[in-house]
Formats: C-alpha cells, sequence, structure tokens
C-alpha cells in the first residue's frame, strides 16, 4: 500500500467520515476479511477477494448517501472529537461524522430485517453495532 501523504492525511481526518464508516461495517461483520467477504456475497455472491469486498462498500455508500441526499436528509454533521488535533494540536478539533439517521438507513439497504438470508435475526444488531464502533473509531462525540 503506498504511505498516505500529509495532505491526504488532514484530508482524511477532518473530511472522510466514510473510512471510519466502513472501518465500522467490517468490524461489525466480524472483523476478519473472510467474514467481510462472507457478509458482502450475501449480496454480491461472486465477491472473490477483500479488495473486491471493500469496492462494493464503498459503492454502497455511495450509492446510498446519494439516494439519503436525495431525500433532501442531512448525511453529515460537524462535532467535537475528544482529545488534540494530530496535526495542530488544537483541543477537540471538530471533524465531520456521518448522522446516526443515516447509518440507520444504510442498515435498512445492507441488513435488513426479516430476509431469508438471516435466519438468526443477527441483521437486527447491525445498526447499533456500526453505530457503536463508529463512534469509538471517531472518538467520542458533543
Amino acid at each position: 500500500m503506498i504511505a498516505m501523504t500529509k495532505i491526504q492525511l488532514a484530508v482524511a481526518f477532518y473530511c472522510d467520515p466514510f473510512t471510519l464508516l466502513l472501518e465500522a461495517w467490517y468490524r461489525a461483520e466480524g472483523g476478519t476479511d473472510a467474514c467481510f467477504i462472507k457478509a458482502i456475497r450475501c449480496s454480491f455472491p461472486k465477491t472473490a477477494t477483500i479488495q473486491e469486498a471493500l469496492a462494493r462498500a464503498g459503492k454502497t455508500f455511495r450509492n446510498r448517501a446519494l439516494a439519503w441526499q436525495a431525500q433532501g436528509k442531512p448525511l453529515l454533521t460537524y462535532v467535537a472529537q475528544v482529545g488534540k488535533d494530530p496535526y495542530t494540536g488544537e483541543a477537540r478539533p471538530r471533524r465531520l461524522v456521518v448522522t446516526d439517521d443515516f447509518i440507520g438507513y444504510l442498515g435498512s439497504k445492507i441488513a435488513p430485517l426479516n430476509v431469508a438470508n438471516d435466519p438468526s435475526g443477527l441483521n437486527r444488531n447491525w445498526v447499533t453495532n456500526v453505530q457503536a464502533i463508529y463512534r469509538q473509531l471517531c472518538g467520542d462525540r458533543d
């Protein structure tokens, strides 16, 4: 993997809430490449590699974000984080994060309730788990 530049790191810290959301989804699905690929295969059966699974997840975010915004609903919010900016040292830096409502909407599409490919009902925990992991990855929010 190519190392991120200083510019990419700063943008990721302040402007890229989707990387952390994808990380939360990955962890909620079991946290291993095999588990995540298996989860993605529920919708895309021919998914073979972790790179393909992550790309499909990223594309899903993009499509769902566009659909959410088309409904006139807020996708992002701006919140202070616990701790300091790793670059400027500023206390409680404010970052963009996705809203809980958007994560709920995402879950209704990614992990719908009462579907045949979820016989044990694990999907009912998807939104709560992803929201909790996402908050942890972002740092405590106001």
